[in-house]
């Protein structure tokens, strides 16, 4: 999304030049001096902690892209079913560089400047993101929860169907996009900065939500951030 969003916005293409990039193949020698670097992924291997701090040494400004840079992701699964679990259940054999015992949010390793969560990262907020650099603005993630979209748009409230959604702890500006499609929020976009854990947990009791629903849901994307440690 970050190229989608370079090549098809003409006034930032003209403005923005692509030092280092293993996708398009431009790889300056490894990591390169840059105003901004952009990181997406999370941190598996030790030689991905040696990538990441020598691009914090060499910009201004490093971004976070996507949920795996920003909260581990699915990658952090393996802090939940344990990592030879995890490394056999995606290798058909043991991968050339070992891995590390966890996965690492891009911020446990490194200063991290912005974060861009969501899987993928919204086209709407890498511009905007962009945008700002370029005017030497601060950015700002919205803090509303996905709720709030979910409202604006008028959709039912899966939770009051007995579904388990994590909507109300999750940051929202994804136009509830998933609750549109009839799937419940799996919180890809981490939680806002002030989660109102209380009033989702009476939600999840007054409708009979089993906790072990929420649990396995809560699993995929946030198993690393204080909702996945209160559940467990």
């Amino acid at each position: 999304n970050l190229l989608n969003v370079v090549a098809r916005s003409p006034e930032i293409l003209e403005r923005v030049e692509i030092c280092a990039s293993r996708i398009v193949g431009v790889l300056a020698g490894g990591v390169a001096r840059a105003d901004v670097a952009v990181i997406d992924g999370c941190v598996v291997t030790k030689h991905d902690e040696e990538v990441a701090r020598a691009a914090r040494d060499a910009a201004d400004v490093v971004v976070a892209l996507g949920t795996c840079a920003c909260t581990g992701g699915i990658n952090a699964l393996k802090d939940v079913i344990g990592h030879e679990a995890a490394t056999g259940a995606v290798y058909l054999r043991a991968p050339r560089e070992p891995h590390l015992s966890e996965a690492k949010p891009l911020g446990e390793v490194i200063d991290v400047d912005y974060e861009l969560p969501g899987c993928p990262a919204l086209r709407s907020e890498i511009e905007l993101l962009l945008v700002h650099l370029l005017l030497g603005k601060t950015f700002r993630l919205t803090d509303r929860a996905v709720c709030h979209d979910c409202k604006a748009a008028g959709l039912p409230c899966l939770l009051e169907e007995g579904v388990p959604c994590l909507g109300p702890l999750t940051r929202g500006g994804c136009d509830a996009i998933c609750i549109r499609y009839g799937t419940p929020c799996w919180g890809c976009r981490g939680l806002t900065d002030e989660p109102k854990f209380d009033e989702f947990y009476r939600a999840i009791e007054e409708h009979g939500i089993p906790w072990e629903a929420v649990k396995r849901l809560a699993g995929v994307f946030l198993s690393k951030t204080e909702l996945g440690r209160v559940l467990g």
